[in-house]
């Protein structure tokens, strides 16, 4: 489309690119979706097309869609940020199955380093026990 007929601030007709004028009383036009990603993209996290039937809609930043995880280790994204179209109810639920992915990677951690406190200590206790001999 490249221009509109307005007649007595009404709408009548559109142009189309090839300069074929098609008479209409009304338009719809598709928004675009894009994600407020500023955050995350300053941390190095691309955005990339949202695309339906060929067209591109939008913007997002990719993350695993059961866990949010990103690209980028430690970061999660959930929601409208990774998905505009998404409803709240479904941007909530989104924002939920991140949490518990946080949960379970900062438990992960925690374990991690406990294990590795542990067996300094034991190793620590064995050789204190071998010089007592």
């Amino acid at each position: 489309m490249t221009g509109l007929a307005v007649e007595d601030d009404r709408l009548t007709g559109v142009t189309l690119a090839g300069g074929v004028a098609v008479e209409c009383r009304a338009l719809v036009v598709a928004p675009r979706f894009t994600a407020r990603s500023g955050v995350l993209t300053s941390l190095g996290l691309p955005t990339t097309d949202m695309t339906r039937d060929g067209h591109v809609i939008g913007r997002c930043v990719e993350s695993d869609p059961a866990t949010g995880a990103t690209a980028l280790r430690g970061v999660w994204a959930a929601g409208n940020v990774t998905a505009p179209l998404e409803k709240v109810a479904g941007a909530a639920a989104q924002g939920a199955q991140a949490a518990a992915a946080i949960n379970a990677d900062l438990i992960e951690e925690q374990t991690r380093r406990a294990v590795e406190a542990h067996r300094a200590g034991a190793a620590a206790l064995a050789g204190e026990g071998a010089g007592l001999g």
